[in-house]
């Protein structure tokens, strides 16, 4: 296995253990946060406890940021094969052009036997 590949699946343990303890960090903020707090959005007032705000907040953190994720790196990916496509294409087009400029092959030289029984030239 590569040194990329390991550096790359040792950043995805570092990335889910960071997920994880920020989450355990979130569930015990909103666990010692339950008193009732007063939600105002526009024309609405909405009573609901202050743990349940953070915990709303941090999922449609987690929502947004992974959609966008998911959006980005699907994009990425796409982008990166139409890449390597152009490239390819490129390539066998130089390959054709090349291919289409070749001089014609020279003949070859006869050998030593042949020569003997060609006939000379008349001066």
């Amino acid at each position: 296995m590569g040194l990329k590949r390991r550096i790359i699946e040792l950043w995805d343990r570092v990335r889910l253990v960071l997920v994880a303890v920020m989450t355990a960090l979130v569930l015990l903020f909103a666990l010692q946060n339950l008193h009732t707090v007063r939600i105002d959005i526009v024309l609405w007032q909405v009573g609901a406890s202050a743990s349940l705000l953070v915990l709303g907040s941090f999922l449609v953190g987690l929502i947004v940021g992974g959609v966008t994720t998911f959006y980005y790196k699907g994009r990425f990916w796409s982008e990166r094969k139409a890449r390597a496509r152009a490239l390819a294409d490129k390539a066998a087009a130089e390959e054709r052009a090349a291919a289409a400029q070749l001089p014609p092959p020279e003949p070859t030289a006869q050998p030593a036997a042949d020569k003997e029984r060609a006939p000379k030239p008349r001066e």
